[in-house]
């Protein structure tokens, strides 16, 4: 398969876009500007359960602009269904990236999720480490606004009215995807994307793995050791999920 524009593959209920991060940083700063209410994905591992089990995550997929490899499993899998290798593309590498990119105009920039806590430390980091960025709305989304369709949709009214380029969820999956897919696509803001975690490293909240560990492909092993008790169960549920997506793809494409 030729990789080229907005690239795929299938692999059973999971699409897979084909790219490289600054390939798909380009896309994204493109669609940004078209204001036509786009929302990009960031799938690993754990996303998979609910890519099988909850059906508006798996809507949110199905519509998204990209789909993007962020777990070296997906990776794989998708290097392994094309036959050429496909890298992985983590928001924790792409959004620093776009933040950078040169731009022709000012990008509006919509953030949700960041405690407010951190709003002195993240409006430094849009004010010296950005190229051409401006922060038009930031949202801590509390826990308690997710009890409330209402709310949610009354704070969707509120980032329109900012009317960004691009809006950056950070509250984990599967609520970031589900919340730009129902409340923020074919709106007339940009692109949205969930990066979950990103903004936590960038903002010093979280320490990300050593480099070591990403090269490896063992971040989730870093942050297991970290972690343990809050992550064994997510990531042995993560595990099977991908076992049993590679079983199935490789059992299809033995039987076709």
């Amino acid at each position: 398969m030729k990789i080229g524009p907005l690239a795929k593959t299938q692999i059973l209920n999971l699409r897979i876009n084909l790219g490289a991060k600054r390939y798909f940083a380009e896309v994204i700063l493109r669609e940004s500007y078209k204001m036509a209410g786009q929302t990009v994905i960031t799938v690993n591992t754990a996303h998979l359960n609910s890519l099988r089990n909850n059906s508006q995550y798996q809507i949110a997929s199905q519509n998204a602009l990209l789909v993007l490899p962020d777990g070296w499993p997906i990776a794989l899998l998708a290097s392994l269904a094309v036959k050429k290798i496909q890298k992985r593309v983590t928001g924790s590498d792409l959004i620093p990236y776009i933040f950078n990119m040169p731009k022709e105009k000012i990008l509006k920039i919509a953030i949700l999720g960041v405690p407010s806590s951190f709003d002195a430390k993240l409006d430094q980091l849009m004010f010296e480490n950005t190229e051409r960025i401006d922060l038009v709305y930031k949202n801590s989304m509390p826990q308690e606004v997710f009890n409330s369709p209402l709310v949610l949709g009354e704070i969707a009214q509120e980032v329109s009215k900012s009317s960004p380029n691009l809006i950056i969820t950070c509250f984990g999956s599967p609520k970031q995807e589900i919340f730009n897919e129902f409340y923020l696509r074919n709106t007339s803001m940009g692109v949205a994307i969930g990066v979950g975690a990103t903004l936590d490293f960038l903002l010093g909240a979280q320490r990300r793995s050593p480099l070591v560990f990403r090269l490896l492909g063992l971040e989730w092993a870093f942050r297991l050791i970290r972690n343990p008790r809050r992550l064994f169960r997510r990531y042995l549920i993560a595990t099977i999920e991908f076992s049993k997506l590679l079983l199935e793809y490789l059992f299809q494409k033995r039987t076709h």
